[in-house]
């Protein structure tokens, strides 16, 4: 009986024995599970991260249209108003071509070739008609001092980084491209920035340095037939 009783009390003691040991193996592959656990969702957090980072929308338009060319946007202050800036080995090609390079006589606005982005003067050149719709027909607008008071700010948005500019001229030229030029001495900039300020159909109220960042647009206009006009502003920020 008693031999008995002690059997019995050592299968329970096994039972219980391996009960504990199961229990704690148990425990232990819960734990390692739930550290592999989180550490596999907080790779799948980075690889999520990584692919969702947002894209410029610089890029978005590259990809949009596929096309290399595409360098940046012009946005006027107050306006609803963002045209695509190209550039390319010439001052041709996107005289006839849009973004898709196809031909199309509405061109696309383009950056001078000679330029640099990290240049002290861009210039920025697009299409102006009375008969079809183009982008920089609304330069048309700073011929009134009023517009300009709403529109001082023009914002050019690259890929990395994005410039303001504020206008200071307005120009009306025919025969002088002397604002074409891109290379200068320091004597020579400082006397250029003056030319471009002196030069304004009407006074803007806009002071100005001698070592300004430039940014011109340019147009047709058609007072008088085969001008150009003229937006200048030097950069704020």
């Amino acid at each position: 009986m008693i031999i008995h009783y002690r059997r019995i009390l050592m299968s329970i003691k096994k039972i219980f024995i391996k009960s504990i040991m199961s229990f704690i193996i148990l425990f232990v592959c819960l734990f390692t599970n739930q550290s592999n656990f989180n550490n596999i969702k907080k790779v799948d957090l980075n690889i999520i991260y990584h692919h969702n980072k947002s894209k410029s929308e610089i890029q978005k338009l590259k990809d949009e249209y596929l096309n290399n060319d595409i360098k940046g946007l012009i946005k006027i202050e107050n306006e609803n108003f963002k045209t695509v800036v190209v550039q390319t080995n010439d001052n041709e090609y996107y005289l006839n071509h849009n973004l898709k390079k196809e031909i199309d006589k509405v061109g696309s606005t383009f950056m001078d070739y000679r330029n640099s982005i990290s240049d002290k003067k861009l210039l920025i050149y697009g299409h102006n008609s009375r008969n079809i719709n183009t982008d920089f027909h609304i330069l048309e607008n700073y011929l009134d001092y009023n517009y300009l008071n709403e529109h001082r700010n023009i914002t050019l948005e690259l890929e990395d980084i994005t410039y303001n500019y504020r206008v200071f001229s307005i120009m009306i030229v025919k025969e002088d491209y002397h604002y074409m030029k891109l290379n200068f001495n320091r004597n020579e900039y400082k006397n250029h920035i003056m030319y471009l300020k002196e030069n304004s159909i009407y006074d803007t109220n806009e002071n100005i340095s001698d070592d300004e960042d430039l940014l011109i647009l340019q147009t047709c206009n058609y007072n008088p037939v085969g001008s150009y006009l003229l937006i200048i502003s030097k950069k704020i920020i």
